[in-house]
């Protein structure tokens, strides 16, 4: 600040809100129950889950596939059911489905009643580096298959 002027109120305000609001973000997020949750499947052993390709929105070249394969070994190491590649490439074929970003109620429905699942695993890859220091950051949610798709788990990491 330049001496002898000062900052009108309503930018002194916006400057206190903003400080507000980065400071209280901090407050609401318990990484144990996040990780208890991200552990914890369904407890119907046979919870079936359809894991998407992921998807890659760096916009360069990420081992998507490497990427898919982990999760797919996690959630069935969690007890989930994870559905035949087959039959999600065959579902995504008949269907047009060419965004898996995220879900619709066509396309849950249509895994719901063509694949029988309960649920679709989504993930997005939003930064991948392998520079020193590599860097990563994805989002992934658990989303319920039927007429009306919620999301049972979503967690991000970088």
């Amino acid at each position: 600040m330049v001496r002898g002027m000062s900052l009108p109120k309503l930018s002194w305000a916006l400057i206190i809100c903003v400080v507000a609001i980065l400071c209280l973000a901090g407050c609401a997020h318990n990484p144990e129950k996040s990780l208890q949750a991200a552990q914890t499947p369904p407890q119907n052993r046979d919870f079936r889950v359809i894991v998407f390709p992921v998807d890659n929105l760096t916009g360069a070249f990420v081992p998507v596939k490497e990427v898919r394969r982990a999760w797919m070994k996690k959630l069935a190491g969690l007890g989930l059911h994870i559905i035949d590649d087959a039959v999600l490439e065959k579902t995504l074929t008949k269907n047009r489905i060419r965004f898996i970003g995220g879900v619709d109620t066509a396309t849950a429905r249509a895994f719901r009643e063509e694949a029988g699942a309960d649920a679709i695993f989504i993930t997005s890859l939003e930064a991948y580096n392998e520079a020193y220091p590599p860097k990563i950051a994805l989002i992934s949610r658990l989303v319920t298959t039927g007429e009306k798709p919620r999301i049972l788990w979503m967690e991000s990491v970088g």
